[in-house]
């Protein structure tokens, strides 16, 4: 798969949100970095997120992995730059699974970091906030 290829499976599946969490399902997060390279989009990885958040967190499937790798991606931090109000709330929401889920406080604390969650008091993050330095 190539992110030419993701792209077109995706516009596609978009107004069928259950197909593209199969879809998005079947990827293996540890690919997303060569998967997308230097191409990720603010709205690509906010499709992704949405996905996560919708279909991920009711499933109880875990999201560390995909928050994870996300980051490792070039471009996430432009991508992730300009995110909305709303957006910053899917990311809380997906953070504080990820911590409910996974015993990685270092690994937690690196998403807040890499997320840009400034305002922790939102969310319950198994009492890091006094570790994160923003």
């Amino acid at each position: 798969m190539n992110y030419l290829h993701f792209q077109t499976d995706t516009r596609k599946l978009r107004t069928h949100p259950e197909k593209l969490f199969e879809y998005i399902k079947q990827i293996d997060p540890d690919i997303y970095p060569k998967l997308f390279q230097d191409s990720l989009e603010a709205d690509t990885l906010f499709m992704i997120l949405d996905t996560l958040n919708q279909f991920y967190i009711p499933n109880r499937l875990p999201v560390y992995s995909e928050l994870y790798y996300l980051t490792k991606v070039k471009r996430f931090d432009m991508a992730v730059m300009f995110k909305t109000e709303r957006q910053q709330l899917t990311i809380g929401q997906l953070v504080q699974y990820a911590a409910e889920t996974v015993d990685d406080k270092l690994g937690i604390i690196g998403l807040i970091k890499a997320y840009n969650i400034l305002d922790l008091s939102k969310y319950k993050l198994n009492n890091v906030h006094e570790e994160v330095e923003i």
